[in-house]
Formats: structure tokens, C-alpha cells, sequence
């Protein structure tokens, strides 16, 4: 034999650990880039596709920020109707409804509005005005 020793050696404790922790931090990114993209159903059809959950909510936030609107959700408790995209004609229009919480106490103090478009539905909440007790 050679009197010449391997000049091989192994990982040190540390080298692996190292690696372990670097291999922890990259799946978690990994895994919290994958929650943020929007899971579309596999018997989506070619309108629906082209709905995403953004533009929804972008949609439902301008509209809220419509006065008009906001007092006709207010004062109707059993508003439902639809709108528009505006400058899409192509998409199918968006249904708006207040749903009615469960009645506890005096009365609530503010209303959900869906805002859905095929299979996708965004909630947006709302405080509702203060009634003036009369004199």
C-alpha cells in the first residue's frame, strides 16, 4: 500500500446544519409563494378563466368607494343587483348582494356585500350609518 492517507473527508456537524437551516428557509418561501397564487377549479370554463380574484377585488373596492352605491346597499336590506365591468364587455357582470347577519341586539352595525363574477366571490364589509332616535 501507499504510505499517502485519503485526502477525503466527511461533513462536519456545522457543514450539515448549515445546509439543513438554508434548506428550511428556501421550502418555506417556496411554500408561502404557493399559497398566494389563486387556485382555479379544473372544469373551469373559458369566461371564468378569465375572471381572477384581483380584479374582483379591485372591482369591488372602486365600486364601494361610489357613494351612490354605498347609501343603496345602505338603505335596501335586501339589496341584490348587478354591474357591469366597465370597459370589458366581454366579461359576464358582477351580481352584488348585502347578506343579512344573524339579528342580535338592536340592530347591526355594519353589512356584508358580496361581490361575485361566475365562481369567484369577494366580501367586502361595510359600516352601516347610525339611526337618529326622534324626538
Amino acid at each position: 500500500m501507499n504510505g499517502r492517507s485519503s485526502q477525503r473527508r466527511a461533513m462536519t456537524l456545522i457543514e450539515v446544519l448549515a445546509a439543513t437551516v438554508l434548506l428550511a428557509i428556501l421550502s418555506g418561501v417556496c411554500a408561502a409563494l404557493l399559497r398566494t397564487v389563486p387556485a382555479m377549479p379544473a372544469n373551469v370554463s373559458g369566461d371564468a378563466a378569465a375572471i381572477d380574484i384581483l380584479a374582483l377585488e379591485r372591482l369591488a373596492d372602486q365600486l364601494l368607494d361610489e357613494e351612490g352605491l354605498r347609501e343603496r346597499i345602505a338603505a335596501d336590506s335586501d339589496a341584490d343587483f348587478t354591474a357591469d365591468w366597465p370597459d370589458e364587455a366581454g366579461r359576464p357582470p358582477v351580481r352584488i348582494r348585502r347578506v343579512i347577519p344573524d339579528a342580535s341586539g338592536d340592530g347591526p352595525a355594519h353589512a356584508w356585500i358580496a361581490f361575485s363574477c361566475g365562481d369567484v366571490i369577494v366580501w367586502r364589509c361595510i359600516d352601516l350609518p347610525k339611526e337618529i332616535p326622534s324626538p
